[in-house]
């Protein structure tokens, strides 16, 4: 699964914070090819990266800075690259974060991810299987063929709050938890981002994966 030649290559960035297995399981099933990188050389030629992400925001944007993938993405978001940010991934695209005390984020989309704090009695992690909804869906390409009320999985302690004021033209899909409306989904142009992870989604996963390949 290393064929760098042909641009339906799906470049997967490692940078420490990621079920990469699961996520390359996961495009195997749908027998697409994928490869692994650890450094922004190995992305020379793919036109589809993830960036993937599970855990603290402050490490996530530290190693991609140290390990220089954050100036390449910039550069790849600029030169009409698609990318999908997933959970982690989709929170370290936005502006910067509450978490560790404000750290910076990739600043690709502006908005700024906060703790799942309702002032409810909730459960923070949120955890489980929630359903998709929103307007935008039907004109996101990401979930083309997704109905509403489709269900994928949440594992996240906090959540993206895109500023609307300055990104007029994002696209959004929610999701609910602890009564309140939050991001699930955004789409600007030739970014994509979801909270939730596809590679864990079960067959609606599979086809937003597959969606995402076929951009």
């Amino acid at each position: 699964m290393k064929n760098l030649a042909t641009q339906n290559v799906i470049g997967i960035i490692d940078y420490g914070l990621g079920n990469i297995f699961s996520i390359e399981r996961a495009f195997e099933i749908i027998g697409v090819d994928t490869v692994v990188v650890k450094s922004p050389e190995m992305l020379k030629g793919i036109e589809k990266i993830v960036l993937p992400g599970v855990g603290n925001f402050n490490e996530g944007i530290n190693n991609l800075n140290n390990l220089g993938f954050s100036d390449y993405i910039q550069r790849h978001v600029e030169s009409n690259g698609f990318i999908l940010g997933i959970c982690l991934g989709m929170q370290l695209l936005l502006t910067s974060s509450s978490e560790g005390g404000g750290a910076k984020g990739l600043d690709i989309i502006k908005g700024k991810v906060r703790l799942l704090d309702f002032n409810t009695p909730c459960s923070v992690p949120h955890i489980g299987w929630n359903d998709l909804f929103g307007p935008d869906i039907s004109q996101i390409k990401l979930f083309n063929e997704i109905e509403t009320g489709s269900a994928c999985y949440f594992v996240h302690s906090y959540h993206a709050d895109i500023d609307i004021d300055i990104d007029i033209d994002i696209r959004k899909v929610y999701t609910e938890h602890c009564g309140n409306n939050i991001l699930a989904a955004y789409n600007k142009g030739n970014v994509y981002a979801v909270q939730f992870h596809p590679e864990k989604s079960q067959n609606i996963g599979l086809k937003i994966l597959k969606n995402f390949v076929r951009l």
